[in-house]
């Protein structure tokens, strides 16, 4: 008659069991079974402490028996498995001291066959058989044999992996190999522990493979069962180590070497790769490969280990496989750069590969198609920077990949981008990027925002390097490249003045843009230098105000630094195509062209191409360039305070040029006079005429320069060829200065200074008044050092009276009236006089300038 109690209990316990989560329920499950195989290790310790060697062979027996559970996942079967091999391991331990007393090993190996139970068996087997190869009483090799091939009794997944986990684990150092003490005729040789371990790696890897499909225990519910299944699968990729312990081990193998691995260990582990047919373990396996085996074997056997890579499933991560591999020969050629085999194209073997992963895998992605070919543009770059072929063969299948597609990802484009970006910054050489034929279209096919990116990323490799691109066709070819930064795109949003941080990234472009043109030349070829500067005005044209408002400034500057080249080399005598007129009229039409959308930008830029022209000699373009500067003043500006910086700019780049005759700088002189005194604000209108008194009593500047002997040498005939060599060291250049007069008129001198002291006492504002007076003063004296006789001193004193009267009148002191600044330019300026008046060339002259009231109130 049954127990109620029993009974009851039993249903609190399932009942118990059904409200644990799967974890639970493996903790609690492996806690009872931990319990029970530390006490049965306990009494197998205390046996053999006493000698007792048979009946501790049996406690291990009942103890491994524990590992026949069916009911622990993998990684809790794991946990199991590591308790047990410790026990194991001092059992081993003491038979060795057992067989050293002198029992045979044979015995005890012979002895344990006769245990029950398989699993318990094979176990005790293995570890007898470690014994056994120790004390080489039996050759090791048929110990080795007769191991594995016992193993295949187990043939439950979980339990025979573990098996033949433990069998490599126990026979790691007691394999024959190079310099081995097991490796001779009778024990056998390294060819013996390669055969060994590739057959352990195969049945190990059917095992694993196998786990997924296991049952859960059945007593658990469906659901129950489910779970545990996904548990399984999720754990079995967790216990991978026990597979790859086998690839481990032979590549631990000394006796391994190219030949052997070659012909031997790689095509047996790619044909198990291959036959697995499981996702996971060929992912993990190329990867294992990858890492344990040394990379002078990956490069003698590319080919062989890239194969299977098309003939895997359609799941595995291809990409990542290359990468690993990709990864470790880059490393290895930077540390190693003469280690790289030369008569092995690793490229190629990498790109057919990728081919033939394209042509037969019709589930891989275009990403990861991108990706793959990224990875191998890096291999090249890092090992064959010079063969730009590769580069080119890669760039076109990006570019193909992305064709292929009306749409794509935005993972796609940016890995397209990064295949860009790389390729720019590995060769950080514009011209080298140029030859690329597909470089600027791929560029094309990406993105308004990746465009322009890559686009400025471009020109600022330009620049950063200083690389001077000379050949027409190239800075073609680069202006198409850059062309998202040139003009609007179709793709790009709209524009919006008021938001700031795209109009900072859009000046940074056009200012990389403009730093780049300068670099845009041929320096020893005119004619293609001038071409080339057509072309950039062509290209400049389409970017509109926007754009144009920063790029005319280098289009205007290249075409004047040419003007000045075709000059030096008319000077040395060195034939030119043309002439710098032609330059000149160049500037002149592209200026023509922006006046009207930027008056005051074209407006300085006639005046820097007046100068320019001046200085080369041409008398009536430098004649049209400042009356259109003029015009374009007297069309456009408009707002009054630009008024004056703009009249203040044409008189002082007037003041600069020597080439005009005298109507020609006598007529724009006037003109500036008459725009002057038409300024609507007295303080402008002041300061603008005294400015155009300048001009009334100009001064030429003539540096000449000679060469002169330093000493005359009047020695022997014997000397004279060493004072020949030595001929051009005992030269100096002396130079030489002379001021000319180039255009003195004194009473327009007189009429200009005598307006802007008229226009300065009609000021309504006393600080601003006298800071003029105290400005004209200055001027006054520098005509007076210059000889100009209206401005004499009688003409300061009464200037300089009033000042005083108008002070005076004010009934102020100057500190009340003007700022610190300006009254200590006034004092300064008294300083001077009193300075000259005791020293200098000029002291007669300024004896006669009376500044004693003022000195006398200088506060």
């Amino acid at each position: 008659m049954s127990n109620p109690l029993a009974k009851r209990a039993k249903s609190v316990k399932s009942k118990l069991q059904s409200i644990l989560t799967p974890d639970q329920e493996q903790a609690q499950i492996l806690k009872e079974i931990t319990t029970k195989v530390q006490r049965i290790a306990f009494f197998m310790r205390k046996d053999l402490d006493e000698q007792k060697t048979w009946i501790a062979l049996d406690k291990a027996s009942s103890m491994i028996e524990e590992l026949s559970t069916t009911a622990l996942s993998p990684k809790n079967y794991y946990n199991l498995y590591m308790l047990i091999f410790d026990e194991l391991r001092y059992l081993e331990l003491y038979l060795h001291d057992e067989i050293k007393k002198g029992t045979k090993a044979i015995e005890i190996y012979k002895r344990v066959q006769f245990t029950g139970k398989v699993l318990p068996r094979l176990y005790l087997l293995v570890t007898c058989g470690s014994v056994l190869i120790k004390s080489k009483e039996v050759p090791v090799k048929d110990v080795l044999q007769d191991l594995v091939d016992m193993c295949r009794g187990i043939q439950h997944p979980t339990k025979g992996l573990f098996l033949r986990y433990y069998l490599i684990q126990m026979t790691k150092d007691k394999l024959p190999d190079l310099n081995s003490e097991y490796s001779n005729s009778r024990d056998g040789s390294v060819k013996d522990s390669i055969d060994f371990i590739l057959f352990n790696f195969v049945e190990s890897n059917k095992l694993w493979v196998r786990i997924q499909y296991q049952t859960p225990p059945a007593n658990l519910s469906e659901e129950k069962k489910k779970q545990a299944k996904m548990m399984y699968q999720k754990e079995r990729a967790e216990i991978r180590t026990l597979i790859g312990i086998n690839l481990v081990r032979l590549s631990q193998l000394e006796g391994v070497d190219i030949s052997l691995y070659h012909g031997v260990v790689l095509p047996k582990i790619i044909e198990q790769i291959i036959e697995c047919h499981d996702t996971l373990a060929q992912q993990y396996l190329l990867e294992v490969i990858s890492q344990v085996f040394s990379d002078e074997f990956h490069l003698k056997t590319l080919t062989l280990l890239l194969e299977p890579i098309a003939k895997l499933q359609s799941e595995v991560n291809i990409k990542n496989i290359y990468n690993d591999l990709i990864d470790r020969l880059i490393r290895y050629s930077q540390e190693n750069p003469k280690m790289i085999p030369n008569d092995v194209d690793i490229f190629n073997v990498f790109f057919n590969s990728f081919q033939s992963v394209a042509d037969t895998c019709s589930t891989i992605t275009r990403y990861e198609l991108l990706t793959i070919l990224h990875y191998i543009l890096k291999l090249s770059l890092s090992l064959y920077l010079a063969k730009l072929d590769n580069t080119e063969k890669i760039l076109n299948s990006a570019k193909e990949l992305i064709e292929a597609s009306d749409k794509n990802d935005p993972k796609e484009i940016q890995e397209f981008y990064d295949i860009l970006k790389t390729a720019l910054e590995k060769y950080n050489n514009a011209n080298v990027i140029l030859e690329f034929g597909s470089f600027t279209s791929s560029i094309n096919l990406l993105p308004y925002e990746q465009r322009r990116k890559i686009a400025h990323d471009f020109v600022d490799n330009v620049v950063k390097n200083a690389t001077i691109i000379s050949e027409l066709d190239k800075v073609k070819k680069f202006l198409e490249t850059i062309q998202v930064l040139l003009q609007d795109s179709e793709d790009a949003p709209p524009y919006r003045k008021d938001d700031d941080y795209e109009q900072s990234i859009f000046e940074s472009e056009q200012e990389s843009v403009c730093r780049a043109a300068h670099l845009l030349t041929s320096p020893n070829n005119i004619n293609e230098s001038f071409q080339i500067l057509q072309l950039l005005a062509s290209s400049f044209g389409t970017g509109g105000e926007r754009r144009v408002q920063f790029t005319v400034y280098p289009l205007i500057f290249i075409a004047l630094k040419l003007a000045f080249s075709i000059q030096s080399h008319q000077k040395k005598k060195i034939e030119v195509p043309f002439t710098a007129k032609k330059v000149f009229q160049f500037v002149h039409k592209i200026l023509s062209s922006l006046k009207a959308i930027l008056p005051e930008i074209t407006l300085r830029l006639f005046l820097q191409a007046a100068q320019a022209s001046s200085k080369c000699g041409f008398e009536a373009i430098t004649y049209e360039f400042m009356t259109q500067a003029i015009l374009a003043y007297e069309e456009f500006i408009v707002v009054t305070n630009q008024q004056y910086y703009i009249i203040s700019l044409i008189i002082s780049t007037l003041q600069t040029i020597r080439s005009f005759g005298e109507d020609n700088f006598s007529s724009l002189s006037n003109q500036c006079g008459g725009y002057s005194s038409k300024l609507m604000l007295n303080t402008h209108q002041s300061r603008a005429v005294y400015k155009c008194g300048y001009l009334f009593w100009a001064d030429d500047v003539i540096i000449e320069e000679k060469k002169k002997r330093k000493k005359e040498s009047d020695s022997s005939d014997s000397s004279e060829s060493e004072s020949e060599s030595e001929s051009e060291s005992d030269e100096e250049v002396e130079k030489t200065v002379t001021i000319k007069p180039y255009f003195h008129d004194s009473k327009r001198l007189f009429g200009c200074v005598s307006r802007a002291i008229r226009v300065a006492g009609s000021s309504m504002e006393p600080a601003a008044m006298f800071e003029l007076l105290f400005e004209i003063l200055n001027v006054c004296l520098y005509f007076f050092d210059k000889g100009a006789p209206e401005i004499n001193a009688d003409y300061i004193n009464r200037l300089l009276q009033l000042i005083f009267q108008n002070k005076k009148e004010n009934d102020f002191k100057f500190s009340q009236l003007v700022s610190h600044d300006v009254l200590m330019f006034f004092k300064s300026t008294i300083q001077h006089i009193d300075y000259c008046k005791k020293s200098g060339p000029n002291q007669k002259q300024y004896s006669e300038i009376d500044c004693s009231q003022l000195a006398a109130n200088l506060d």
